[in-house]
Parts: structure tokens; C-alpha cells; sequence
């Protein structure tokens, strides 16, 4: 008889823990579930940028207006292209064709970026200003 009691007296607070161990396990959520939305800081993207700081010049540049890429065909001839930032990515506008940009990593000194579906990534640093 004691241990119906105590066993009636004791399964309220059973069911309560069981409840807050389940509903903790609601919320959580894997982190490869989670899509986040993630938005540049386009005054750290600005500037100029560069395969390394020795290189005699800049691969390409980017502001408020335009992309322009030095040397884009490899024969001397630079292009520049309108952009749409659009969360993590730049889509360069080209004469019917987009450019796809997105980037990785972006400090005050360093850019990485997947150019187009391209799973390589490059790394870009600033360019130093005379």
C-alpha cells in the first residue's frame, strides 16, 4: 500500500520531467537543416583586390556602381559589369549571361569567393594604396 502512495505521489513529477526532456528535444534543430540568410557588408567588400599584396597589379575592383575586372580575358582587355548583391552573392549582369559571385569569407583585408557553381574557392587579399 506504501509503495502505490508513494508511487501516485511520485508520477506527477515523472510525467513533468518526461515532458521537459521531450520538449527540449523539439527544438532542437541540426545545423544542416538551417538556412541562413546571410547579408555582405558591402564597405568591407569596396576596394581593390588581389591575388596577393606583392602582385604588380589588382585582379579586379568593386563599388558602390560597378565590378571591374582587370584583364578579364587574358589578353589585356578589362571589362566592367553592373551587379546585384543578392544575401551572400553577386550577380554580375553580362550581356544576357550572369555571373554568379558568392562569397565565403569577407574581412577588412581578405575575400573568398566561388566563382559561377565553381566549388573551388579563391582567396583574394587588398590590394595596398599608394
Amino acid at each position: 500500500m506504501m509503495k502505490r502512495l508513494l508511487f501516485l505521489l511520485l508520477l506527477p513529477l515523472l510525467v513533468s520531467c518526461k515532458n521537459h526532456i521531450d520538449n527540449s528535444k523539439e527544438k532542437e534543430v541540426p545545423l544542416n537543416f538551417i538556412k541562413k540568410k546571410e547579408n555582405i557588408n558591402l564597405t568591407l567588400l569596396y576596394g581593390v583586390w588581389a591575388y596577393d599584396i606583392t602582385d604588380p597589379h589588382a585582379v579586379f575592383s568593386i563599388d558602390e556602381k560597378e565590378f571591374f575586372i582587370v584583364d578579364s580575358d587574358h589578353l589585356g582587355n578589362s571589362k566592367t559589369y553592373a551587379y546585384v548583391v543578392k544575401e551572400n552573392t553577386l550577380e554580375l549582369e553580362d550581356e544576357n549571361l550572369i555571373k554568379s559571385i558568392r562569397i565565403i569569407s569577407l574581412t577588412k583585408d581578405s575575400l573568398k569567393i566561388k566563382w559561377n557553381d565553381n566549388e573551388e574557392m579563391t582567396r583574394y587579399v587588398r590590394f595596398p594604396q599608394n
